[in-house]
């Protein structure tokens, strides 16, 4: 497995863009970013408290993400994002025709396996699936969507698990050129 992400071009620049840092300190070293400065450059939580933060700060952003990256052209401006409450989900994104589930992996994997392949995927599958299908619901009628947001090194592959709906990866280096 580890030979195959090695042999992953994907993965890699084409070219070395590694900077050397010379003796002043000051030239070729890219300054640190906050969350490397505060050593959250890897927590899943941190990145989708962002994510979270930039989609409610600026709805029409998250309306050309919905269409770009996620593939939903009708998303509305109208909607309720939620952290982290609606059985753990990461990001619960929901307006009045789509309910988006988002799973953040940053560097783990799935949590939750059991012998039949079922993971936390399957869980929030199930629960979702469950709300919209049910009639006293607010989320009754609506099209679920699912998604998991990885960098690239950590592709995880959903199809070893039992899922009613295909999850979409979206890789870290497309969200990064959408903004």
């Amino acid at each position: 497995e580890l030979q195959e992400l090695l042999d992953n071009d994907s993965y890699w620049e084409s070219e070395n863009t590694t900077e050397k840092i010379v003796s002043d300190g000051l030239v070729g070293k890219i300054t640190p970013t906050f969350l490397e400065i505060i050593r959250k450059e890897d927590d899943e939580l941190v990145f989708s408290n962002l994510l979270a933060y930039y989609f409610q700060y600026n709805r029409s952003i998250f309306q050309k993400f919905a269409k770009e990256i996620l593939g939903i052209a009708d998303f509305a401006p109208r909607f309720e994002l939620i952290r982290e409450s609606n059985n753990n989900i990461d990001l619960w994104v929901e307006d009045d025709k789509y309910v988006l589930v988002i799973e953040n992996k940053i560097k783990s994997g799935l949590n939750g396996l059991k012998d039949n392949n079922y993971s936390q995927l399957n869980k929030y599958q199930e629960y979702t699936e469950e709300l919209i299908s049910n009639s006293e619901s607010e989320s009754y009628g609506k099209e679920g969507h699912y998604f998991i947001f990885t960098p690239n090194y950590n592709q995880i592959d959903t199809s070893k698990y039992n899922l009613k709906k295909p999850y979409k990866n979206i890789s870290y280096s497309m969200i990064y050129k959408f903004f």
